[in-house]
């Protein structure tokens, strides 16, 4: 499950690994010691140093899926193998880890297998805890052997794997809050367990674009769906046979590895540019953010510093490619390849340089608004979909932003002097809310629609976005116009996607828009954003 070895001319090649492969199974499949505890409090993502809770389906405008990808900037993430190194069980392992690079880590890279049950009580524990998690499924059994691609596209785990998968991952979302990067059967091309042997590449297309249909029609929110090959897929020209389309992937990610002096494959030394250009130049193409899902490399015993340089060396190519939005390193060590970031004084000291690096802690858009007594200031505030709100609580009594617009969008839970509190608004729509331990404390988010272009003829074909993303499950968009000359009417009601197309049809004149976000189950509704006017001449 780590970048299995696809050999490259001049290169020897072999199976990925044992250790990597095997350890990735038992991490997957390691019996919960811990009851789970259903989180009493707001639901943190920590990034940029920021502490969030996300909205329902939020997501920034320029990216598909609900993940929260920076404008400018990478996530910083890890996978860790348990071991006696990094810890035997997974909170004790990333708590050590964190303390060791001396961060909180933005992304979680988790894998399962086919009949394995996820979202487990270590995914609820990560994500409470300011982590994005990136989770892979794979079509294969525990006992090693391939789900054929054929047997998924055809429907035949539909009710006894994929709607049971897809119930989970809705009730974790529900609970915590916490969208995530999700991805069917990563490395289709690598060797055993099995993947060469699951199907054809079309039948990865069928089963891939089948889970990713069967979770819309199960209302799944709240998944990013992130395609992941190996590097060596993309340097070898084998990436395009295994596409399942841009309409059916929001994020584009690689495995790569510098694989110099690993016992199983003798390649050359590799820099971290060499390893991934093929793989950005996909991604190019396709104008898609891109991850690199897992990276690593080991030390060069004959030149001490090599491997910090090559982490030094890293950092800088991925500022280099602005369509990166995550790296997530693979701290596995094990036989040879020694990938630890820990192998040396000076591999440490290049990844923790790293980890500090402002470009690695990338700011989400949010604005903010400071809870004092007795008064939010400011008390109207303006944000585009997708972004959002920080509270800060200024104190020195507690406060509690709460929305009162009856759909129970958001509620911080008292907040202490000095904490905050985050929520991402997917929708157009004017926001009420006020501080439920002191109620006279009001305030008002507005969230406008935008028109494309601002201006144009009567053939112009105009596009009106009123949402973020898609409506999440029991929640769809309300959009009004009001054509030259007349009144407020109903236009597109009850909208489950977040834009639409428009052409002026009644001539000449000022067109106005609005629209509002809508709870079904409740029969409540925001008030309608401020209009957005286009100018038909």
């Amino acid at each position: 499950m780590g970048e299995a070895v696809e050999p490259a001319s001049g290169e020897s090649g072999s199976r990925e690994g044992e250790g990597d492969a095997r350890q990735k199974r038992e991490n997957g499949g390691r019996a919960m010691l811990k009851r789970f505890a259903a989180a009493t409090f707001a639901t943190l993502l920590v990034l940029g140093g920021a502490s969030q809770t996300l909205g329902a389906g939020a997501r920034p405008m320029s990216y598909a899926g609900p993940v929260l990808l920076p404008t400018t900037g990478a996530l910083f993430g890890v996978h860790l193998s348990l071991d006696s190194h990094n810890g035997t069980d997974r909170q004790t392992a990333m708590l050590n880890y964190e303390t060791l690079v001396g961060r909180k880590m933005a992304i979680d890279r988790e894998y399962y297998l086919w009949d394995q049950v996820f979202p487990t009580p270590d995914d609820y524990w990560s994500a409470e805890n300011g982590r994005t998690l990136y989770l892979t499924w794979d079509a294969a059994w525990s006992n090693g052997t391939c789900t054929f691609w054929a047997d998924i596209a055809n429907g035949i785990y539909d009710t006894t794997y994929i709607d049971p998968t897809a119930q989970r991952l809705n009730d974790f979302y529900q609970t915590t809050g916490s969208p995530m990067f999700f991805g069917f059967a990563h490395e289709p091309t690598t060797a055993p367990p099995s993947h060469q042997t699951c199907g054809t590449p079309q039948e990865y297309i069928d089963a891939w674009r089948h889970v990713h249909d069967r979770f819309i029609a199960d209302g799944v929110n709240g998944v990013t769906w992130s395609l992941t090959f190996t590097a060596q897929q993309f340097q070898k020209h084998n990436a395009a046979p295994y596409y399942p389309g841009d309409d059916y992937v929001d994020v584009i990610a690689a495995d790569g590895y510098n694989w110099y002096g690993c016992a199983f494959h003798q390649g050359p030394w590799r820099s971290f540019g060499q390893v991934f250009s093929a793989f950005y130049e996909f991604g190019q193409l396709h104008a898609k953010p891109m991850v690199m899902a897992e990276y690593g490399t080991g030390e060069d015993v004959n030149v001490v510093g090599r491997k910090g340089q090559w982490f030094t060396d890293a950092a800088d190519q991925v500022k280099r490619w602005p369509l990166i939005k995550g790296v997530a390193y693979f701290n596995v060590g094990g036989g040879t390849c020694a990938r630890y970031v820990d192998t040396s004084p000076t591999s440490l000291q290049a990844f923790q340089a790293m980890g500090a690096d402002p470009y690695f802690n990338p700011p989400v858009p949010t604005t903010t608004v400071t809870a004092a007594d007795f008064s939010f200031t400011p008390s109207t505030v303006s944000v585009s979909q997708g972004s959002g709100v920080i509270w800060n609580n200024a104190g020195p009594s507690n406060h509690q932003p709460q929305d009162t617009t009856g759909m129970t969008l958001f509620d911080s839970g008292p907040l202490a002097p000095g904490a905050s509190y985050t929520f991402i608004f997917i929708s157009a729509g004017n926001y009420a809310y006020q501080c439920a331990i002191h109620p006279n404390m009001t305030g008002t988010v507005k969230v406008p629609a935008t028109a494309s272009p601002p201006t144009g003829t009567i053939t112009t074909t105009f596009t009106i976005t009123w949402a973020a993303d898609n409506a999440p499950t029991d929640y769809t968009f309300d959009v009004q116009i009001k054509r030259p000359g007349q009144v407020w009417r109903n236009w597109l009601m009850g909208q489950n996607v977040g834009s639409g197309t428009f052409v002026p049809d009644v001539g000449t004149g000022t067109y106005s828009f609005r629209a509002r976000y809508h709870q079904t189950a409740l029969s409540k509704a925001s008030a309608y954003s401020d209009p957005v006017s286009i100018v038909v001449n």
